[in-house]
């Protein structure tokens, strides 16, 4: 009878630690859910510190209203760190985290407490400048850009010649009626930066500026990249009437210079 007891108690035992390894799993289940769903309704990017694309989508619509019915200009950038895919196929992954983060830091610390700086994809970043016209923005990219030349010829001297910053601006509402429309032709300008060769800032207003005054043949192909590069990036958002008139007509102004008498 003795025996019996002992034997039940100790299947008891049993069934109980079984539980409790399961109850643990369920645990660190529940906490796995939680952090990703946290993750999810965070507004920044873990890595980077930067806001993230969810939060860069709310500012953005926000910004168009405010400016719809305030008035007054905003600008946006698109930036994306040149060579960067190839500086991670060299030196691995870790290594390239840790630029990113030093570019963030030196992205946050050369802008104003109203600009909002977000991670936009993997080696692609957004700022939106809140009544600022292209030119300081331009101005303020270009000063980000050379502090961070200058960060990694000190602190990541592995990527001072391999990693370059792109950055393409565009003005609301200047250049676009809508969010998706500037969006668009900021990306052309980011596009055409890194097409002439990179490391630099290109406005979308310089670009159309080029397009009325110089008849190069391969200007026609080339926009049609820029269509592609932009497809590529967002491939959601490209298929809207809206980017696909803004393609179209700056491939119209290119196929219209084809037709001016050449020297």
């Amino acid at each position: 009878m003795k025996d019996k007891k002992i034997n039940q108690l100790q299947k008891e035992l049993v069934e109980l630690h079984q539980r409790i390894i399961e109850l643990e799993a369920e645990r660190k289940q529940a906490e796995e859910t939680m952090g990703l769903r946290m993750r999810e309704l965070s507004p920044t990017d873990e890595l980077t510190g930067l806001f993230n694309r969810r939060h860069f989508d709310e500012v953005f619509e926000i910004e168009i209203y405010r400016s719809q019915c305030y008035g007054g200009p905003f600008s946006l950038i698109m930036a994306e760190l040149d060579g960067f895919k190839e500086y991670i196929e060299k030196f691995g992954e870790t290594n390239g985290a840790s630029v990113l983060r030093a570019f963030a830091q030196t992205l946050k610390a050369g802008l104003r407490k109203t600009d909002v700086a977000c991670r936009y994809s993997d080696d692609e970043f957004s700022v939106i400048l809140p009544s600022t016209g292209v030119d300081r923005a331009s101005n303020a990219i270009d000063s980000i850009r050379s502090k961070f030349s200058q960060m990694l010829e000190t602190e990541h001297t592995s990527g001072k010649h391999l990693v370059g910053l792109s950055a393409g601006i565009a003005e609301f509402p200047q250049v676009a009626a809508t969010a998706d429309s500037l969006v668009c032709m900021a990306e052309c300008a980011l596009y055409y930066a890194k097409m002439r060769g990179g490391n630099r800032s290109v406005l979308i207003s310089d670009l159309e500026i080029q397009l009325t005054k110089d008849a190069k043949i391969e200007r026609p192909h080339e926009l049609y990249d820029i269509a592609e590069y932009i497809e590529a990036k967002d491939p959601s958002a490209y298929g809207h009437s809206e980017n696909v008139t803004i393609i179209s007509e700056l491939i119209d102004k290119a196929m219209w210079l084809l037709t001016l008498p050449r020297n």
